[in-house]
């Protein structure tokens, strides 16, 4: 298998996962990518779907260009035919067609039949209507099995009605949680709860207000520093020689004192060489002079490494000093809204209801997924 099989499937668009499951439908698919494949459509149903549909469509197109088949080759032989014709009491005749208008009923003879499946029909649905209480679904607390029948469990394939009652609960249920979101959201907005981040049932779209959002715009801000400072902090202890020279003169700190050393140090070693690629002796005035500068300033940049791990190590302490400041700011102000202004169990239960729709429309959404897996009755 080639390097670059062996990477996963990554859907970039549309267009390129729609080529590769056609590819997987015409057998020009590697193993790899059937299985990356199967993977991705049991997790996104609608890839599942555009799977089928493209089977689908390739039996279909195999249909209209098939050679035509002698239409004498599906029937019966005569013999076995004048048996089957005999059991139903067919008489033989020398004209088929005029034994076929026989056998044919007339038209008002099938309205007796038809209308006594209408009534059966007819008192069927009236009396699961009658069994079935008003607005009898998950929305106000039914089990999932009183709904939708569990074909998944008696190991049948779910019909046609069953998905679609399944659709209309998804949809009944996603109107439900949005209405939770947007009581929670409006508590949450007129008593200044910081509920904003990965604490939240909100994600990064929480409701705050104007002083919230400046609390969390500055510990967004002292975490990505503190992020920063420790990076630092670790390449100037990872590196070493030139290397490091090189790192801790890039540094846009006022007190680096390297990225002007640095430099000037470079320029001399430049002139030491030179000095010395002339011919001139180590005991040379002028070799002598740059080697003695060229050291010293050596020892200025081991010092001025040192100094700068020690200034970011004390902006580290600082930046902690900081965050803890304003987490503390953050909890206090979070635990006022909450025991001060907000009426007893108001955000409680406005968050717990949210977080019990939130799980049901999950579960809903989890048993279409398994009824999409499965094929159609």
């Amino acid at each position: 298998m080639k390097e670059e099989d062996s990477q996963p499937l990554v859907p970039v668009t549309d267009e390129v996962m729609e080529a590769r499951i056609v590819a997987w439908v015409l057998g020009e698919a590697s193993a790899f990518e059937i299985a990356e494949l199967e993977r991705l459509c049991a997790e996104q149903p609608e890839l599942e779907l555009f799977r089928r549909r493209m089977l689908a469509l390739q039996g279909l197109l195999a249909e209209a260009i098939a050679p035509d088949v002698d239409a004498a080759a599906w029937k019966l032989p005569a013999a076995k035919r004048c048996v089957v014709e005999e059991a139903f009491g067919v008489e033989e005749t020398g004209h088929p067609e005029r034994a076929a208008t026989r056998r044919r009923k007339p038209a008002w003879q099938w309205l007796g039949a038809g209308a006594g499946i209408a009534a059966s029909v007819s008192f069927a649905w009236v009396a699961w209507r009658l069994s079935t209480p008003e607005g009898g679904d998950l929305l106000v607390g039914e089990p999932l099995s009183v709904s939708v029948p569990s074909a998944i469990e008696s190991g049948m394939p779910p019909s046609a009605a069953e998905r679609a009652e399944l659709a209309r609960m998804i949809r009944s249920q996603e109107d439900k949680v949005e209405e939770r979101r947007r009581v929670l959201s409006n508590i949450v907005r007129e008593k200044q709860i910081i509920y904003r981040g990965d604490e939240s049932v909100f994600g990064n779209a929480g409701a705050d207000d104007g002083s919230a959002g400046r609390v969390a715009d500055a510990q967004a801000k002292l975490r990505q520093q503190k992020i920063e400072l420790e990076s630092q902090i670790k390449s100037l202890l990872k590196y070493d020689s030139e290397q490091l020279m090189t790192y801790a003169s890039g540094l846009d700190l006022p007190e680096n004192s390297i990225k002007i050393l640095y430099p000037q140090y470079l320029e001399t070693r430049m002139e030491l060489d030179a000095a010395k690629s002339k011919g001139l002796p180590e005991s040379d005035p002028q070799v002598a002079h740059l080697e003695a500068k060229a050291q010293g300033m050596k020892k200025d940049l081991d010092q001025g490494v040192v100094n700068l791990r020690d200034v970011l190590r004390a902006r580290m302490e600082m930046a902690d000093a900081q965050l803890a400041q304003v987490e503390s700011l953050k909890m206090e102000k979070q635990t006022e809204a909450v025991q001060t202004v907000i009426p007893p169990q108001g955000y409680e239960d406005a968050k717990r209801d949210f977080e019990n729709d939130l799980e049901e429309l999950a579960a809903l959404k989890k048993k279409a997924a398994e009824y999409h897996a499965m094929p159609p009755a």
